[in-house]
C-alpha cells in the first residue's frame, strides 16, 4: 500500500500544476490526455468532498481551488484525513495517479516520489522527512539540528 504522504504529495502536485494552473502555458507543455486525467482527479476529489465531508473540508477545497498557493496546507490536512479514513477513495485516487504517471512521461512530465513523501517536479529539489534541501549560492553557516 502506498504511504498516505506519498499519495497526498502526488495528488497535490498534479492538482496544483496541471488541473488548477490557469492559462495556456501548461496546456502547451503536456499532452491532452494528461490534462484530462488531471481534470478527472480534480472532479473525483471535488465530488468526494462535496458529498462525503463536512463544511470545513468543503471550504478548504474551494479555497484551494481558488488560490492553491495560499490554501494548500489547509487542504492537504483534510485530503490526508479523508485518504486515511476512506479506503475506496484512497484506491480511486491512487488509480488515477498511476494512470497519470503512465501518461506523464509521454508528455515530458516526471514524477519521482521516494522516502516519506519527498517529491520534486521538473526543475525542483526535494528533501524527505526531516531532510533539508539547499540549492544555489549560500553564504554563512547553516546549522541543522533536531529538537527533542
Amino acid at each position: 500500500m502506498e504511504p498516505i504522504a506519498t499519495i497526498v504529495s502526488s495528488a497535490l502536485m498534479v492538482l496544483s500544476k496541471y488541473a488548477l494552473k490557469r492559462g495556456t502555458e501548461v496546456a502547451a507543455k503536456v499532452s491532452k490526455e494528461a490534462i484530462i486525467l488531471a481534470a478527472e482527479l480534480l472532479k473525483t476529489v471535488r465530488t468526494y468532498f462535496e458529498t462525503q465531508t463536512g463544511e470545513k473540508a468543503q471550504k478548504a477545497l474551494i479555497n484551494y481551488i481558488d488560490n492553491p498557493e495560499d490554501y494548500e496546507t489547509v487542504f492537504e490536512t483534510y485530503l490526508k484525513q479523508e485518504l486515511e479514513a476512506n479506503e475506496a477513495f484512497r484506491q480511486e485516487i491512487v488509480a488515477l495517479l498511476k494512470r497519470f504517471q503512465t501518461t506523464a512521461p509521454k508528455a515530458g512530465i516526471s514524477i519521482t516520489v521516494s522516502g516519506s513523501g519527498a517529491f520534486a517536479s521538473q526543475g525542483g529539489i526535494a528533501a524527505g522527512e526531516s531532510g533539508v534541501a539547499v540549492e544555489g549560492d549560500v553564504e554563512g553557516g547553516i546549522h541543522i539540528g533536531r529538537s527533542g
